[in-house]
C-alpha cells in the first residue's frame, strides 16, 4: 500500500492508457470514492473513518486530484495507442464512464417533451442495473438504492442506481442445473431460444395468443435472491426460494421453471420501481438494453410484470453509444451530454403491457413479497434457543 504511486479504477486507467494523461472522471470518483462535487469534494470524514485519510496528501494526488466532468477532453490518443487501436493519433479522448452508466446515457434519451426522470434505464445482462435521474437540485436518498450521485452520469443531474445481482446468470443457472437440460443437447443460448418456442407450443392448443404462457407458472413461484439482494433489500446474505417443486424432470417442466425465474427477476424490478416511486420518482417507462433485451419472452414479461411500457433503443449497443456520446462532446461535435443524448439516440420498438395480465401479475407479486417475509420468519424460528 505504501509503495503505491496511484490508485486508479479501470475506466480511468483505460483513458490514462490511451492518452498518457491522468485525469479522473467524476463518474468513478463520485460512485466509487464518495467524491461530492460542488461542495465537500473528497470526503475526509469518510476517508478517516475507513483509515485512508493519508490519501489527502498533495491534494489527493494518489486519487488523481480534482476529477473532471463527463465529456471533458482529457487529451488526444497517444502515438502508441493509435497504432495499437488502428486509429488516428490525437483523436480526442473523453473522461471515462463506468459501463452501465454509459448504457444509461445511451438509452435514456432526452427531449423537452419527455421528462427524463420518468424513465428508468435498465441494463439487463448477467445482472441488472437500473438507473434513474432527477434534478440536481432535488437529490433523493432512498433506502436500499445507491446514491444520490451528483453529476455521475448526466452532468447537472442526480443519479440513483439500483439493481439485481443475478439476472442472466440466474437464468443460465436454472437452465443448466435442471435435469432436462442434458436432454436438449444444446448450448445455453440455443436452449433459451428452444424454451421460448416450447412455451408457445405448450399454450398454442388452448390459446391463439402465444403470450398466454405467463399463466403456466400459476402454481410455481421463485424468490430470485440466489446471490443475495442488491436493491431494495440490500442484503447480500439472502438466498433463493422455490415453491411448487415436483418430481417432474421433463423439458416442459424446465420451460415452466425457466419462465418462473424470468418472472421473479421482473418482480424484482417491479419492487425497485415501487421503492423509487415511494421516494419521489414517478417512473412511467422502462428503457431496456443488454443481452436479455433480445429475449422476447423476457421483454414481454418485464412489461407485463411491471405493467409499464418498454422502449427498446434503436441502437443495440447502447453502452458503446453512450461512450461515443461522450467522445462527441469531448471533440466538440456535441455541446453537452444532454445534447448528445438528444441527437445521437432514438427510441426503437415499443412493447406494451397486456392489461388482461395485470391481476395475475399483481397476485404473483404479492406472493413474491410474502415469500421473503415467510423466509425471514423461518429463520427466526430456527434461531430460537441458539
Amino acid at each position: 500500500y505504501k509503495k503505491a504511486e496511484k490508485f486508479i479504477g479501470l475506466p480511468d486507467f483505460l483513458v490514462y492508457r490511451a492518452t498518457g494523461v491522468d485525469k479522473r472522471s467524476m463518474c468513478s470518483a463520485v460512485c466509487k470514492w464518495n467524491y461530492v462535487p460542488d461542495g465537500i469534494g473528497w470526503d475526509q470524514d469518510y476517508l478517516k473513518a475507513v483509515g485512508l485519510l493519508d490519501l489527502e496528501e498533495n491534494n489527493f494526488a494518489k486519487l488523481g486530484g480534482t476529477p473532471v466532468s463527463l465529456g471533458t477532453k482529457v487529451g488526444g490518443l497517444s502515438r502508441i495507442s493509435s497504432v495499437e487501436l488502428g486509429l488516428i493519433e490525437g483523436t480526442p479522448v473523453s473522461s471515462s464512464i463506468i459501463d452501465a452508466h454509459a448504457g444509461g446515457i445511451g438509452i435514456l434519451g432526452f427531449s423537452e417533451s419527455v421528462d427524463i426522470s420518468s424513465r428508468l434505464a435498465c441494463i439487463c445482462g448477467t445482472s441488472i442495473c437500473c438507473m434513474a435521474v432527477s434534478s440536481g437540485e432535488n437529490p433523493r436518498f432512498i433506502p436500499g438504492v445507491w446514491g444520490p450521485y451528483a453529476s455521475a452520469m448526466v452532468p447537472g443531474m442526480s443519479l440513483n442506481e439500483a439493481g439485481q445481482s443475478a439476472a442472466g446468470s440466474l437464468i443460465e443457472h436454472v437452465i443448466t442445473s435442471h435435469a432436462a437440460f442434458s436432454k436438449l443437447g444444446k448450448s445455453v443460448v440455443d436452449a433459451t431460444l428452444y424454451l421460448n418456442q416450447k412455451l408457445a407450443a405448450m399454450v398454442h392448443s388452448s390459446s391463439p395468443d402465444w403470450r398466454e404462457w405467463s399463466k403456466l407458472t400459476e402454481s410455481f413461484h421463485i424468490l430470485p435472491y440466489f446471490l443475495g439482494n442488491r436493491s431494495p433489500r440490500a442484503d447480500p446474505e439472502l438466498t433463493g426460494v422455490a415453491v411448487g417443486l415436483t418430481l417432474d424432470s421433463s423439458v416442459e417442466n424446465l420451460a415452466v421453471t425457466y419462465l418462473a425465474v424470468i418472472q421473479a427477476i421482473c418482480y424484482g424490478t417491479r419492487h425497485i420501481i415501487q421503492t423509487l416511486n415511494n421516494n419521489g420518482y414517478c417512473i412511467e417507462t422502462l428503457v431496456v438494453c443488454g443481452g436479455l433485451s433480445k429475449n422476447r419472452v423476457f421483454v414481454q414479461e418485464m412489461a407485463d410484470c411491471c405493467q409499464l411500457q418498454i422502449v427498446l433503443p434503436e441502437e443495440d449497443e447502447a453502452v458503446l453509444l453512450g461512450a461515443a456520446m461522450l467522445g462527441a462532446v469531448a471533440s466538440g461535435k456535441q455541446k453537452t451530454v444532454l445534447e448528445g443524448m438528444a441527437h445521437m439516440s432514438k427510441d426503437g420498438a415499443l412493447v406494451s403491457p397486456r392489461l388482461e395480465m395485470c391481476s395475475f401479475h399483481s397476485n404473483k407479486f404479492e406472493v413474491f413479497l410474502r415469500m421473503y417475509e415467510n423466509w425471514q420468519e423461518y429463520k427466526l424460528i430456527m434461531a430460537k434457543g441458539s
